[in-house]
């Protein structure tokens, strides 16, 4: 799934927003899987550092050639203000308090660093694949902005992202699951399979164009300064 069209469509945007704020030299990531965001990261020339609580996702993540470290933020207990950037990439969405981590985000940051976030977008588009996914909620312009500010941050961009995929996904994911069908897991997996690499970029193209500019969208990205 990993090598699928939705990962590689998220991560260009994701690459392309991070250029837009003005690209750091190294960041770490937080709760970065199996390192497929940090290994993106690192090929468009920002130096990741990966931190996953799973030993299975570190490995992974160094197998792909990112420096990987099996543990969470918190237990690294890094000297106040130290990192110039982080990124949580569809991290916050999995846990039942967020401010637990955004505060130590805050507390190891620089005073001129970053943080970047990616959560998955809009309560309505609630479905099977986020019950399978162990998502906790999904988010809105709104209630994520309030969660940044609440915990310390001063928001520089929130943006909804990957707009051409709500009606899509409305339609074969949620509309399903609140008239109660729970589809097996390797169906919803099929959904994220192949695509032809032609529409994958037809559809690059225009969500380019379009972040920043729609009010709605499946994924939000947030750019954020400590206060």
């Amino acid at each position: 799934v990993e090598s699928s069209w939705w990962y590689l469509i998220r991560n260009s945007l994701l690459v392309d927003y991070i250029r837009r704020f003005g690209a750091p030299r190294a960041m770490w990531e937080v709760g970065s899987g199996t390192g497929i965001v940090a290994e993106t990261l690192t090929s468009a020339g920002i130096s990741t550092i990966a931190v996953e609580p799973s030993c299975v996702g570190a490995r992974a993540g160094a197998t792909r050639g990112v420096t990987s470290i099996a543990s969470t933020l918190e237990d690294l207990r890094l000297p106040a203000k130290s990192l110039p950037a982080i990124g949580l990439f569809d991290v916050l969405e999995h846990l039942e308090e967020p401010e637990e981590l955004l505060t130590e985000c805050h507390r190891v940051l620089d005073r001129s660093g970053r943080l970047y976030l990616s959560v998955p977008a809009l309560t309505w588009l609630w479905s099977q694949a986020d019950d399978l996914a162990g998502h906790e909620c999904r988010y809105t312009k709104k209630t994520l902005t309030k969660l940044l500010r609440d915990c310390g941050f001063e928001i520089q961009n929130c943006s909804y992202s990957l707009a051409t995929l709500v009606v899509p996904m409305a339609i074969f994911r949620s509309l399903p699951w609140r008239l109660g069908c729970r589809p097996d897991e390797k169906v919803i997996m099929k959904q994220l399979g192949y695509l032809p690499e032609a529409i994958a970029r037809f559809i690059l193209g225009i969500e380019r164009r379009l972040i920043g500019f729609v009010p709605v969208g499946t994924s939000l990205f947030a750019s954020v300064l400590p206060l």
